[in-house]
């Protein structure tokens, strides 16, 4: 059980880190009883980039069990020497005060929830004590959850549910973290500057800005200090500990600003920080750590300081993801749209998805402007929505007569008069509508030739030629990647932009080399 218990810390830790958010606690351990050797092991916690290995595991006769035992309700300690069993071993780990909640499982303590150091010297009190009752609480219910003998299947189902619902939403998820991207210069000026009038303030060294984005994370550092390539290194990996979310299936992007520099070089991971969290926000979450060299906590004052940034990050970042929302909104109903879309035709979803997933392959390649690669996207997800209303039955023919190429010569045109009364950026619309021009200038509706088309409809261009003539159910026969490849170079300078098939070529270099390693096997 506890084995099982240890594989599942972020859950606990996800949990535990409440006593930073509720009571300002800087340090927190979770300990849950070894029914087999009676020692409490720990199995979750938060605020130690290096632990003690004293701090592992309590055997039954360990002064802080014994003081659990005694006492049997919850209690805190806000002068250690009131209680000398455990004084000693407290004053060794520098422990002003302590907040400690046992959690107990058919009336027997089952484990302990283990608080230190309330932030800025402050006491613990009867507030405090009842936030770490609601939190053991929800301990309690996750280890019963995790407990093979008390699962109920109806909670397997709803993992196996949870489970379903994430692999249906990846690529959403994907579209969302590079919509998020854009951001990043603007929030990087601001974070500087305003870390950097913090500093007149509040005496630390160095500021750290977590964003998470589902299992994605943005990390802003800004530092006083020189820092090495091993105070980096760190510094990063020291992530998992600092805040209780796993970005390690995601992607992650880290950013390194430094002031006027002064002091000695960072080489080793900071000994004291504080945390405070500035939004959560359905699958966004944003927190600010601040961290000394030195094992001096923030005082009072320090803390009225970091309360009134906090508030000022707070309502920055709440306009920020107003603006976010929208976007991210306007891609959920387009996702949605093409869910429904299946009703008509099961091939224009695959088909529009996949020839967004290349273009914004393309465009990740030609360029660094999220502002433009999340206009791909968005324009690749739609380019075709005029087929789907002039004759969805267009994507279940083998071949295609005169009438129905007419049909589809008209489809961009429909595709805007749809549009027309949708806000949306007029570059987003252009790369719909001239996406079936030709390099060559022979293309349609306008018969525009080289730059005269916009590089995004050129980018959807030859995404969509490359998904036509790969992917299933098309009206034309399917093609292998080398194949599709090699069609494309044909009519690179005619039909495509010649950069731009050389650009997707670079893109699925990866697949076909699997491709080959499977023909050659």
């Amino acid at each position: 059980m506890i084995d099982k218990l240890k594989e599942n810390e972020l859950t606990f830790k996800k949990i535990i880190f409440q006593c930073m958010e509720k009571n300002e606690t800087t340090r927190a351990l979770l300990y849950i009883m070894d029914e087999h050797t009676g020692e409490f092991v720990l199995i979750a916690y938060y605020g130690y980039l290096k632990l003690n290995d004293n701090l592992k595991s309590y055997d039954y006769s360990h002064p802080v069990v014994e003081l659990v035992r005694r006492k049997r309700s919850p209690f805190f300690l806000n002068d250690i020497s009131e209680e000398p069993v455990v004084k000693e071993f407290y004053s060794n780990f520098g422990v002003n005060n302590v907040q400690i909640t046992p959690v107990y499982h058919r009336d027997k303590i089952y484990g302990f929830l283990e608080e230190r150091n309330r932030a800025a010297n402050q006491n613990y009190n009867e507030k405090t004590l009842e936030n770490a009752k609601n939190i053991v609480e929800e301990v309690y219910q996750t280890l019963l959850f995790f407990d093979t003998d008390n699962k109920k299947p109806e909670k397997k189902k709803a993992v196996e549910d949870k489970k379903k619902e994430y692999l249906k939403t990846i690529k959403e998820i994907i579209i969302r973290f590079s919509s998020f991207k854009k951001y990043i210069p603007v929030i990087s000026d601001f974070f500087v500057s305003s870390a950097e009038i913090l500093a007149s303030a509040v005496n630390y060294d160095i500021a750290f800005l977590s964003i998470g984005i589902g299992n994605n994370s943005i990390n802003l550092v800004y530092s006083k200090a020189p820092m090495s390539i091993r105070g980096k290194k760190a510094l990063m990996n020291s992530l998992k500990e600092l805040f209780p979310y796993d970005y390690s299936r995601g992607e992650s992007y880290s950013q390194f600003f430094f002031g006027k520099l002064r002091g000695e070089e960072i080489r080793d991971v900071p000994k004291t920080f504080y945390t405070v969290k500035i939004t959560e926000k359905r699958s966004l979450r944003v927190h600010l750590c601040l961290l000394r060299n030195s094992n001096r906590y923030f005082d009072a004052e320090e803390m009225v300081h970091i309360g009134g940034y906090n508030k000022m990050l707070t309502s920055y970042f709440e306009r920020l993801f107003r603006d976010y929302r929208c976007n991210e909104t306007f891609i959920g109903l387009i996702l949605n749209l093409l869910e429904l879309s299946k009703k008509k035709s099961e091939v224009f979803e695959r088909h529009s998805l996949n020839t967004a997933k290349y273009a914004k392959l393309i465009a990740e390649k030609i360029s660094d402007n999220m502002e433009f690669i999340d206009s791909v996207t968005i324009a690749a997800l739609l380019h075709d929505i005029g087929i789907l209303l002039i004759d969805s039955n267009l994507y279940q023919k083998v071949s295609l007569t005169e009438e129905d190429v007419e049909k589809i010569r008209q489809h961009t045109l429909v595709c805007m008069k749809f549009l027309s009364k949708i806000r949306m950026p007029e570059e987003v619309k252009d790369m719909i509508k001239y996406h079936h021009e030709r390099y060559d200038g022979f293309g349609y509706p306008e018969g525009l030739k080289g730059d005269e088309i916009p590089l995004g409809a050129r980018v959807i261009a030859v995404a969509e030629a490359f998904e036509t003539m790969t992917g299933e159910g098309s009206y034309k026969e399917t093609k292998s990647f080398k194949e599709a490849i090699e069609e494309l170079r044909k009519n690179a300078g005619d039909q495509f932009d010649p950069e731009l098939v050389v650009a997707l070529e670079s893109v699925v270099k990866e697949r076909l080399k699997k491709e080959d390693g499977e023909n050659s096997g």
